[in-house]
C-alpha cells in the first residue's frame, strides 16, 4: 500500500523517532505530532488514513502507537518502511528508559520529580482530549456514526462491555449499512 511520495529509510526512522520522543501518554497523544510529521510537512498520508490506522491499531492486540506506526510505516514504505517505523519509534522508549532505570533509586522520591509528573498527567489527559475531539470531528460523518459512539459510550460506562465487543459490532454494522448503501444504489 505504498504511496508515491518518496522519502528516505533514514528521513522516515528519524520522524517517528521524533514523534515518539516529543510524545508523552501514549498513541493518541502523538496525534498532534503524526498530522505534523507525516501529513502537514509534505502529506505522506492523508487524515483519513491515519484515522484508519488509529482504529486498525487500536483494534489488535498491542500498543496502539506501535500498532499505528507500523501501520503508517506501510503506507508510507510498504514492509520495509513497516520495520523502520516502528525502529524509530520505540528507540526513545528504550533509551529512555534504560536511563530511568539507571537512576530510578535516586529519583522515585525526589518531590520536583513527583510534581513535574503531576503536571505531565493533566497535560497528558488534554492532549487525549484533543486527539479524541480530532479524530471525532473527522470520523463522525453521519447520523450512523453518532449513533454507534452512544451505543459503545453507554456499553462501556453503564454495562461494562469489553471494547473488543464493541469494535467488532461497530465494524460489523459499518459492513452491513455500507453493503445496505452500496446495494440501495445499484437498484
Amino acid at each position: 500500500m505504498k504511496n508515491n511520495i518518496k522519502i528516505s529509510r533514514v528521513d522516515l526512522f528519524f520522524r517517528f523517532f521524533k514523534i515518539s520522543i516529543l510524545t508523552f501518554g501514549g498513541g493518541y497523544a502523538m496525534m498532534p505530532m503524526v498530522e505534523k510529521e507525516l501529513i502537514n510537512r509534505d502529506g505522506l498520508l492523508k487524515e483519513d488514513e491515519i484515522i484508519d490506522d488509529y482504529a486498525m491499531g487500536q483494534s489488535i492486540p498491542g500498543i496502539i502507537g506501535v500498532n499505528a506506526s507500523a501501520l503508517m510505516g506501510y503506507r508510507i514504505a510498504g514492509r520495509v518502511g513497516l520495520s523502520i517505523a516502528i525502529l524509530g519509534f520505540i528507540t526513545p522508549s528504550i533509551i529512555i528508559i534504560s536511563l530511568i532505570s539507571s537512576l530510578l533509586l535516586d529519583i522515585e522520591n525526589n518531590i520536583y520529580i513527583v510534581k513535574a509528573f503531576t503536571g505531565l498527567r493533566a497535560g497528558v489527559v488534554a492532549l487525549m482530549l484533543n486527539a479524541l475531539l480530532n479524530i471525532g470531528k473527522k470520523s463522525l460523518k453521519s447520523l450512523w456514526a453518532y449513533g454507534l459512539l452512544v451505543i459503545a459510550v453507554v456499553g462501556i460506562l453503564f454495562f461494562k462491555f469489553h471494547p473488543i465487543y464493541l469494535i467488532l459490532f461497530g465494524g460489523f454494522i459499518g459492513f452491513v449499512i455500507g453493503e445496505t448503501k452500496e446495494r440501495r444504489g445499484k437498484c
